[in-house]
């Protein structure tokens, strides 16, 4: 049977978990509720600038790769074999 993305993940997650307990034996399991939102808050910050810098680095590869495919690196105008188009001309980039 083919391994799936779910399998993976769940495999993951459930190491996350168990080096949690290691780390901290049980004690998450008797925090409040609210410092346990507290830290859902905080982890929802950590995967937004984790984002932000992939979304950087996504955007410079995509660049990269539209220019050796001979395509428009900067926009999506359509225009094959030029790094710059006249977008960006008009832009003043």
């Amino acid at each position: 049977m083919e391994r799936s993305w779910a399998d993976d993940f769940f495999r993951a997650v459930r190491a996350k978990m168990v080096k949690g307990r290691e780390e901290h034996s049980d004690s998450s399991l008797e925090l409040p509720a609210a410092t346990l939102i507290g830290e859902m808050m905080e982890e929802c910050v950590d995967i937004a600038g984790w984002g932000a810098i992939a979304w950087m680095r996504l955007v410079k590869l995509q660049e990269r790769v539209k220019a050796a495919e001979g395509e428009c690196a900067r926009c999506d105008c359509g225009r094959m074999g030029r790094a710059i188009c006249d977008n960006d001309e008009q832009e003043g980039r």
